[in-house]
């Protein structure tokens, strides 16, 4: 269920607009809980390389910089792929 924790903050970045403070800390949250995920579930290798794809994605310290429509392709893709393992696990 821990994949799910930073779900909901995806979601409203989907949907609403926000000022920049608020995508540095969804950046911090999806990073931190995809750390957390490679470390505390035990997953494939494939799985691995997108938990760390996803955490280097999403870092806060070295930002990837991308357009809105690019975001909103990736936040879903990584609702998908964090309910994927939420239910999986």
């Amino acid at each position: 269920m821990l994949s799910l924790f930073s779900l909901p903050f995806l979601l409203l970045a989907l949907f609403l607009p926000f000022p920049y403070a608020y995508y540095t800390l969804l950046r911090f949250l999806v990073t931190a809980n995809s750390l957390w995920l490679l470390q505390k579930i035990s997953v494939s290798e494939a799985h691995g390389f997108i938990l760390l794809a996803i955490a280097v994605l999403y870092n806060p310290l070295i930002p990837v910089h991308l357009n809105k429509p690019i975001w909103n392709v990736i936040n879903f893709l990584t609702i998908l792929y964090f309910v994927y393992i939420g239910y999986k696990k």
